[in-house]
């Protein structure tokens, strides 16, 4: 199983419209057959930060993840973003 927290920030000013985005996002992944979780969080106290707790079957689903065409758009949407996405991967205990 492939384990990990994405940490997404938001600029400012474009709070609402990276949420529908990464609301899509979900809306796709969580149909992939390799997928066992994809939640998507937003701070209640920094609300331009998103994180997603996210599962995949294995090193295999997580890349066909990685590869697909509305991962890949989120590149275009840079300039809703306040620098990169920082990927945290897990191990179970």
């Amino acid at each position: 199983m492939v384990a990990l927290i994405a940490t997404i920030t938001a600029k400012a000013d474009k709070i609402d419209e990276l949420k529908k985005e990464l609301l899509n996002l979900v809306k796709h992944t969580t149909q992939e057959l390799g997928c066992i979780k994809y939640i998507l969080h937003q701070e209640i106290e920094n609300p331009h930060v998103f994180r997603f707790y996210e599962q995949f079957k294995d090193q295999a689903a997580f890349e066909f993840h990685g590869n697909q065409p509305y991962i890949k758009a989120m590149a275009d949407k840079a300039h809703l973003r306040e620098g990169n996405s920082v990927l945290t991967f897990l191990e179970l205990v």
